[in-house]
């Protein structure tokens, strides 16, 4: 992942309460899964969603993984990736299309927040 995404997975990974030894193995897990085949990828995901409460986690996952790859613009790489595991994952095209739009709305926000309170800049943001 490029560092906006690194950023993003770490953040979100801490603001969920993630232990720090699971912290330091993030970076890691990221440069493996960048290795991995679509295939891979989409088994270890259904193998995953047959877990205790991420069984209805697709939406979710979509949604995160949406999040996670919009910090530096989505590529047609990443829009493929994405679209394919969401098929794998029974979500229809009408709410990908739908969750797309809600990722770009929320980041409109956020962006039109940062320029109304820190119209100088914010120094923690690039």
């Amino acid at each position: 992942p490029s560092a906006p995404e690194m950023r993003f997975i770490m953040g979100y990974c801490a603001s969920k309460g993630y232990p720090q030894s699971i912290m330091n193995d993030i970076p890691g897990m990221c440069r493996a899964a960048e290795t991995k085949s679509r295939e891979d990828v989409l088994k270890e995901t259904k193998e995953l969603l047959t877990l205790g409460s991420l069984k209805n986690a697709g939406r979710q996952i979509i949604y995160d993984g949406i999040r996670a790859a919009s910090r530096d613009g989505l590529d047609g790489k990443e829009r493929a990736a994405i679209e394919s595991v969401a098929k794998e994952l029974g979500v229809e095209e009408d709410t990908l299309s739908k969750i797309y739009d809600l990722v770009d709305q929320e980041n409109s926000l956020r962006a039109g927040r940062i320029k109304l309170l820190f119209p100088d800049g914010h120094p923690c943001l690039p």
